[in-house]
């Protein structure tokens, strides 16, 4: 895959070489006495300005083969840059491609994607997820841990591999804050907003238990 990636890189490096040589060679014909430097100097372009042109250029050219052979992320990999989110499409010698969750696309310069921090949400296979519980202070919290563990167990999305948890967070204004863990097996943002939705389906079933349940619906 790395070598593949980086094939695909090099080709679109001689791809741009060879048509910037092939317009400077249909100039110099078109226009006699044509040269790079005359058409620098009919833009009133300087070496310091064209220094300052390239730079940017080559170094997201450099950040895109580094990323390539690191591999922090791949194509169809979901991350986080900045503030945007979404579904990896396009590795380009400038700029990344990312498919946004609500459709949008959104290129990056690579250069912001090697040197700022970056989160790939699908980087493993397993992916921790979490809502906030309330219980009435006249619950008993350990009453309610085996009531909401299991809603859990009733629920697919949520992994056999990782055991769950419920812990007490906090006192809050009118409810005892608990924290609800658990694992998926698929990390992507289609899974991981199913499995919230079923949890919180499941456990707000329990409100018919002796147990009074109520969802603060903190989500992370």
């Amino acid at each position: 895959m790395r070598h593949q990636n980086l094939v695909k890189v090099f080709q679109r490096i001689g791809g741009a070489l060879i048509f910037f040589i092939g317009f400077m060679i249909a100039m110099v014909v078109a226009i006699p006495g044509f040269t790079p430097a005359k058409l620098i100097g009919a833009l009133g372009i300087g070496s310091v300005a064209i220094g300052f042109a390239f730079k940017d250029i080559f170094q997201n050219l450099l950040s895109g083969i580094l990323l390539l052979i690191s591999e922090p992320f791949r194509i169809g990999d979901q991350i986080i840059s900045g503030d945007y989110e979404g579904t990896v499409e396009d590795i380009k010698i400038r700029a990344t491609t990312i498919r946004t969750y609500d459709g949008r696309q959104v290129v990056i310069p690579n250069s912001e994607l090697y040197t700022s921090a970056l989160t790939v949400n699908t980087a493993y296979k397993q992916r921790r997820l979490q809502v906030a519980v309330g219980i009435g202070y006249e619950d008993d919290i350990e009453t309610a841990k085996a009531e909401i563990l299991q809603a859990l167990d009733k629920v697919d999305s949520v992994s056999r591999k990782a055991t769950p948890s419920v812990i007490a967070t906090g006192f809050g204004g009118s409810s005892m804050d608990l924290t609800v863990r658990w694992f998926i097996d698929n990390g992507t943002q289609a899974n991981k907003v199913a499995s919230i939705h079923q949890v919180i389906v499941e456990v707000k079933k329990r409100w018919m238990q002796p147990v009074s349940i109520f969802l603060s619906l903190y989500v992370q």
